[in-house]
């Protein structure tokens, strides 16, 4: 997750109150410079989440919910406790077009040492705007909610590796 400073965008996160199959919790997130936009995304990606899981999901989520709660240093992952601050937000923000808010966040990657590759799929004003969009080194996220071990960059920038973790 990066700094709020480095996007200027407000980040959301949606996780439901209960998960019924008691395993890791199915969770959403979103981001843009516009607070509904961001908590659209969120819930709407949490909801997908939940009701497009399959069988094979759910068990894979089960091994690792079952493989953090074995771990002393990983068990809390399953029952978060942090308190995040919060701050008001400001419903009223103007929005840029997309084109704008894509190239904004690009400039703020690559002020703090960031690549961005990126290309519109589809852009239909006033419809929607698909964009494809990758970030050398923070492509490992679908490894770590798989429970799959993976060392962290700065670990590797500091010529320390796993035997058994992705790279």
């Amino acid at each position: 997750m990066f700094d709020r400073r480095i996007l200027r965008r407000l980040f959301c996160i949606a996780i439901a109150a209960r998960d019924v199959d008691c395993s890791l919790s199915v969770v959403g997130s979103g981001c843009s410079a516009d607070p509904a936009v961001a908590l659209y995304r969120a819930v709407s990606e949490q909801l997908q989440c939940s009701r497009l899981r399959s069988l094979k999901e759910i068990q894979e989520d089960q091994r690792t919910a079952c493989m953090l709660g074995s771990s002393r240093r990983l068990s809390n992952l399953l029952t978060p406790t942090v308190d995040y601050p919060t701050e008001p937000l400001n419903w009223q923000t103007p929005t840029k077009g997309m084109r704008a808010q894509i190239q904004h966040a690009a400039e703020n990657l690559h002020a703090h040492g960031r690549a961005v590759f990126y290309r519109t799929l589809f852009n239909k004003p006033g419809v929607a705007c698909v964009v494809q969009a990758y970030i050398p080194g923070l492509e490992r996220f679908h490894l770590i909610r798989s429970g799959i071990p993976v060392v962290p960059q700065s670990t590797l920038s500091q010529g320390l590796r796993e035997k058994n973790a992705y790279l």
